[in-house]
């Protein structure tokens, strides 16, 4: 079995390129991951897009956003549009307080990892990747223009994803789900307690799955498991590791209790899963 390749950027850059120009970038072909947020804007459509173990046709005109840790491959050969990339750190430097497009785009694990903006919304977004690509393309790229115009893409996507113009604020006793979302990708192997989040939001435990049912449709326990569903299902079809150590990876201390989890998930043990979904030996 084939180790994932893991691609890494500067940790204070961003890429903003047209996609043809990366067409022959042959590596996009095979499942991969990277530590840094990535946009993928189709202008065309095309072949499937496989996006953490999901296959999605590319629509036409479709914006996909892959974050970091995300495994994900397609076909370049013949896709029209716009490749955009950068580390956290830049995101983290071209974020205002009160910004949440990291959690509507990046971190909502309920809801397709792309949009498809409607022809007057597609106007503003595809002008700010030019703008982005026309700089990244100077003689003397300047940082702060492109933390104005990333900023002013995430915003804008963020408000087609939501159907409004602005983003609902906690109210009445409730809390960020980005920031809940950021504790969870934090201390998922760690499988703290639902009070160990309680504490950190300063609501109790009953209060933070209430709001959670009302918002997603789900708990906190479910989240978490989720999570954590999640990276032993990339670890299993992706990596080399033993089963046993990745339980113990995932914070589980017995690896039978892993096992266990790993069936009542999925219907399936976790050498049955690597066994009908890993990645050939080569």
């Amino acid at each position: 079995m084939q180790e994932i390749p893991n691609y890494e950027i500067a940790p204070t850059w961003i890429v903003a390129v047209r996609m043809e120009e990366r067409c022959n970038d042959s590596f996009v072909n095979n499942p991969h991951r990277h530590q840094f947020y990535e946009v993928l804007c189709f202008e065309n459509a095309g072949d499937d897009h496989h996006v953490d173990f999901v296959t999605y046709a590319i629509p036409g005109n479709s914006l996909f956003f892959i974050s970091p840790g995300m495994v994900h491959s397609f076909n370049p050969m013949g896709k029209q549009g716009y490749l955009l990339a950068f580390s956290p750190e830049f995101l983290a430097q071209s974020r205002l307080p009160g910004d949440s497009f990291e959690f509507d785009l990046f971190c909502d694990y309920h809801n397709e990892p792309f949009i498809v903006p409607a022809e007057h919304e597609r106007f503003a977004l595809w002008r700010l990747l030019s703008l982005m690509a026309f700089e990244c393309k100077s003689d003397n790229p300047n940082p702060h223009i492109l933390q104005s115009y990333l900023r002013a893409f995430l915003l804008s996507a963020q408000r087609v994803r939501n159907g409004c113009t602005t983003h609902p604020q906690p109210v009445n006793g409730g809390f960020s789900l980005t920031k809940l979302f950021q504790m969870i990708e934090s201390h998922y192997r760690s499988n703290e307690t639902t009070e160990f989040y309680a504490s950190q939001l300063s609501l109790s435990a009953k209060r933070i799955n209430e709001i959670l049912r009302q918002r997603i449709g789900k708990t906190l326990t479910q989240l978490q498991q989720e999570r954590l569903l999640l990276e032993a299902r990339r670890e299993l079809r992706l990596g080399n590791a033993a089963i046993t150590e990745i339980a113990y990876q995932l914070g589980f201390e017995d690896p039978a209790y892993f096992s266990r989890f790993f069936k009542q998930q999925t219907g399936f043990s976790p050498s049955q899963y690597r066994k009908h979904h890993g990645q050939p030996s080569g």
